[in-house]
C-alpha cells in the first residue's frame, strides 16, 4: 500500500511539472488573434494602395477634361463617360471591380462657391445604403473652356476578413461604412476621391 502511494505521489508530481504541450496551448490561445491582426494589416494596407491609386489616377484622367482632349476629341480621346471611366481606372483592372463598383461623378459649375451643398450625398437619408445619386444618377459634365469641375469617384470595396467592416466602424474611421441594400451588412467600405480645377482656355 506504501509502495502504490509513493508511486502515485511521483506520478502526479511528474505531471505538476511536465511542460509538454504548454506551447501548442499558448498559441491556441494568441494564435487566433494574432492572424487576424496581422490579415486585417494586410488587407487594409491594400484597401488604402487602393484609394491612393483612385486619387493619382483622377488627377491624370482629370488633366484629359482640364485641357479639353475629352471635350474636343483630341489624340484619340472619346468624350463619353464610359471612355472616361476606362481612364480613371487604368491599370487597376487586377485591383477594382471597374465595372459594377466603381461610380465617377463629374459636374460643371460656373465658379467655386457655387459648389457647396450642391454635391448629391454618396448615401440614402439615415443609412449606410448608398445613394442613387452615385449608383445610377451620376452626371457626366465635362464642361467648356473656363468652367469649374468637379470630379468625385467612388469605390465599393469589399472587406474579406469578417468582422473587420464592425472593428473599423467601432475606431471612428474616416472610410465610410456601405450596406447592400436592404442589408445591415458592414463589411464593406466607401473609398472616396476627388479632383476640383478650372478648365482652360482650350477653345
Amino acid at each position: 500500500m506504501i509502495d502504490i502511494n509513493k508511486r502515485m505521489k511521483k506520478m502526479f508530481g511528474r505531471y505538476r511539472r511536465s511542460q509538454d504541450g504548454v506551447t501548442a496551448v499558448e498559441f491556441a490561445l494568441v494564435g487566433g488573434p494574432f492572424f487576424f491582426v496581422l490579415f486585417a494589416m494586410f488587407e487594409l494596407g491594400i484597401m488604402l494602395f487602393a484609394e491612393y491609386a483612385l486619387a493619382q489616377n483622377i488627377e491624370t484622367a482629370g488633366r484629359l477634361i482640364r485641357t479639353g482632349q475629352i471635350q474636343n476629341g483630341q489624340n484619340g480621346h472619346l468624350a463619353t463617360p464610359a471612355y472616361f471611366k476606362t481612364q480613371i481606372c487604368k491599370n487597376l483592372g487586377a485591383l477594382l471591380d471597374c465595372d459594377s463598383k466603381l461610380y465617377i461623378d463629374v459636374r460643371k459649375f460656373n465658379d467655386f462657391s457655387s459648389i457647396s451643398g450642391s454635391l448629391p450625398n454618396p448615401y440614402k437619408a439615415g443609412s449606410t445604403e448608398l445613394s442613387t445619386s452615385i449608383t445610377s444618377n451620376t452626371a457626366y459634365e465635362p464642361g467648356t473652356a473656363g468652367e469649374i469641375v468637379s470630379i468625385r469617384v467612388y469605390y465599393d470595396w469589399q472587406l474579406f476578413l469578417p468582422g473587420l467592416g464592425k472593428l473599423i466602424g467601432s475606431t471612428g474611421s474616416l472610410l465610410g461604412n456601405t450596406s447592400p441594400a436592404g442589408s445591415s451588412d458592414a463589411n464593406s467600405r466607401l473609398l472616396t476621391a476627388a479632383a476640383t480645377f478650372r478648365n482652360e482656355p482650350f477653345n
